[in-house]
């Protein structure tokens, strides 16, 4: 059973379907109810076991319930998913409003906190468990203009190594995966501007080794790999999936 948050669009939706369709019972967290609606029928179609679960990540309340009803339904949690994200333009960190590194913050670092903290008693009972974290190559490099982007995902690379030392004797695994870019992908509210100045900053970097980003269904497919079976010797890693980009 996987609990995967950002599952309205995007990596989350393409995990969601793929896990599904692999036999696992998912439950499917965001902000927006219709898109995981939407989610939830193509999954249900297909004759796969899914429940929703529309809340802010970053509010405690959204994580107990996710917790509660998935257990309630299914009879614990196996799998986590900390997908959930945001997206923003580029800019200094001396132009940084306090409200946007507060939104990073909640959203990026204590919402995985959240939902880790909540599914952690059910795995423990179980002593068996995989928590991916989904990092970004952000988090491993100097990017432009991504203080508050960046210190959360930081922030989550370290949370990944601790939880991963604090429960591995339940034989719990926690990993945390980098993308790149991805595709297809929504950036939210962003304007065709900030879209710009967001892929300036991603050549002026440098760019990846590969002409090329990832689908969110190739990095769907390796998250799977990191939850099943052939992944049960890796735990505490921060894997970069960026073509490349942090290689140099």
């Amino acid at each position: 059973m996987a609990v995967i948050t950002g599952a309205g669009t995007g990596l989350g939706a393409a995990t969601a379907t793929l896990f599904a369709r692999e036999g696992a019972a998912v439950t499917l967290v965001g902000r927006r109810a219709e898109k995981l609606e939407e989610v939830a029928g193509v999954i249900e179609v297909n004759g796969g076991r899914v429940l929703v679960v529309a809340g802010d990540v970053a509010k405690p309340d959204t994580a107990n319930r996710a917790a509660a009803q998935s257990i309630q339904a299914f009879g614990g949690v196996d799998i986590l998913i900390n997908n959930a994200g945001l997206h923003a333009a580029p800019h200094p960190l001396h132009e940084t409003p306090l409200d946007e590194w507060d939104s990073f913050l909640a959203v990026d670092l204590t919402g995985p906190f959240l939902f880790t903290r909540a599914v952690l008693p059910s795995m423990m009972q179980r002593r068996d468990g995989a928590v991916v974290n989904v990092g970004s190559m952000v988090a491993l490099v100097g990017f432009k203009g991504s203080a508050a982007y960046a210190a959360a995902k930081g922030g989550l690379v370290s949370m990944t190594r601790t939880t991963a030392v604090d429960y591995a004797a339940y034989g719990i695994r926690a990993n945390c995966v980098c993308p790149g870019g991805m595709e297809p992908v929504e950036y939210g509210n962003l304007t065709d501007e900030q879209l710009a100045q967001l892929r300036d900053a991603v050549s002026l970097s440098g760019g990846p080794l590969l002409d090329r980003l990832a689908n969110v269904g190739e990095v769907a497919q390796f998250l799977l790999v990191l939850v099943g079976p052939n992944g049960r010797a890796l735990t505490g890693a921060v894997i970069p999936f960026d073509g490349g980009f942090t290689a140099k």
